[in-house]
């Protein structure tokens, strides 16, 4: 497996700005000059429970949107598991709108969702039809999906109708029967001109829905990848000024005042094509070695009246005069760097019929691709495979993380990220 196959993947799905000529990253303003004893003592006297924190969100906000990680790191989905198990979300929101799986897909997810008659095989069946047809990718390789959606039906299948539990893909409509060629690369060039809009303007309409049906549950979860959760930018690239739609912007806009956005923990992608480094730590290691200076603490806070809040907003990789603050309502920290895992494939996905459905839809992709390739992807998309970030390429991370904690002569034991 390429060292780098996975950033690019990442940074196409997230659809980052979707053209070439922006890949020229530029460096943010630079780190405030607070000490990090005033980080270190800040967690130390806030210390919410991160599932706590998101549902007290509820308590103000209709729509909370949670800014995913990389799509293939499956931790965050136990946090995500353990927010929609809690009784408090079971009885005041009840709906889950993901970035994964296509808008086509919503009623063949709630219909199983909502069945308690299935056999383990007819689940595990189910559910392989959502992997193989949730994406326009010829196969979603990431772990999490599958196993998110499956222990939802589980959850589910121990709740009353009333309080069950609805997940609505909400990505571009797409369907690979009847697809040709040239279909795909219309929808291909068309895609990032419109995915935020038609995203956005997809879970509008369900959640409008929603509001206006009996039920007594009108909140909502919303997953969203990175820059969709954010609102709309406007930032600097090169002498350029570019503005830059996102799922968020469109839901604030909406429903002003009733959407929050929370951050979960992690790297920092970079840009640039004149180094190879391809990811590093937020704030220079400095947010990093702050919570590991207050003993890993899983919390969630407000971004707004904590010193996370006012540094320069370093998430996104061009130039912009924005803070965190303005960018997100609050930050959850879940899990240390080391710990996250990025994990692929998915046993038992391909049966002969979906091997031949595989191949012919890389001919669709019009890849110049070998049978030996693709039989090689099989493979790999057929075993669960676990990586720490290193996977997607070099990283100062460690070293920035480190030399903080060098100053306060707190050294870390061993490697930060490794291959699992």
């Amino acid at each position: 497996m390429k060292k780098f196959s996975y950033l690019i993947i990442i940074i196409i799905l997230t659809g980052i700005l979707g053209s070439g000529n922006y890949l020229q990253a530029q460096e943010t303003s630079p780190i405030q000059s607070k000490p990090i004893e005033e980080y270190v003592e800040f967690l130390k006297n806030h210390q919410q429970n991160p599932v706590d924190y998101i549902l007290g969100l509820f308590k103000n906000a209709d729509i909370v949107i949670l800014c995913e990680r990389a799509h293939s790191e499956i931790t965050q989905y136990k946090l995500i598991t353990d927010i929609i198990r809690d009784k408090r979300f079971i009885e005041k929101v009840g709906h889950v709108f993901l970035e994964i799986g296509n808008y086509q897909l919503q009623p063949y997810v709630e219909n199983f969702l909502m069945n308690d008659t299935l056999s383990e095989e007819e689940v595990k069946e189910r559910l392989f039809h959502i992997i193989r047809n949730c994406s326009s990718s010829p196969l979603w390789g990431e772990t999490n999906y599958f196993a998110f959606v499956k222990d939802i039906y589980y959850l589910n299948k121990t709740l009353s109708l009333k309080e069950k539990i609805h997940i609505y893909p909400s990505n571009m409509p797409f369907s690979w029967e009847g697809m040709t060629r040239e279909k795909y690369e219309e929808l291909r060039e068309n895609r990032p001109r419109v995915r935020d809009k038609i995203i956005a303007n997809q879970i509008i309409e369900k959640y409008r829905e929603i509001l206006n049906s009996p039920s007594i549950r009108k909140k909502a979860l919303v997953i969203m990848n990175y820059r969709h959760a954010f609102p709309h930018l406007d930032v600097r690239i090169g002498s350029k000024k570019k503005h830059i739609d996102n799922v968020g912007g469109f839901l604030m806009k909406e429903f002003p005042g009733k959407t929050a956005n929370v951050m979960l923990n992690s790297i920092r992608i970079l840009e640039a094509t004149d180094t190879s480094l391809s990811w590093s730590a937020l704030q220079k290691g400095k947010w990093d070695a702050a919570f590991a200076l207050a003993g890993n603490p899983d919390s969630g806070f407000d971004f707004k009246g904590s010193p996370f809040g006012s540094d320069n907003f370093d998430y996104f990789p061009y130039q912009k005069d924005y803070t965190y603050n303005d960018i997100f309502t609050g930050y959850v920290f879940y899990k240390p760097l080391e710990k996250h895992v990025l994990q692929y494939g998915t046993p038992g996905i391909f049966d002969e019929a979906f091997k031949r459905e595989f191949i012919k839809r890389h001919r669709i992709k019009n890849e110049n691709t070998s049978i030996e390739e693709i039989n090689e992807k099989i493979r790999d998309l057929e075993t669960i495979k676990s990586f720490g970030y290193d996977i997607l390429g070099e990283s100062d991370c460690m070293e920035l993380i480190q030399n903080w904690l060098k100053k306060k002569k707190i050294m870390g034991s061993g490697q930060l990220f490794h291959n699992r």
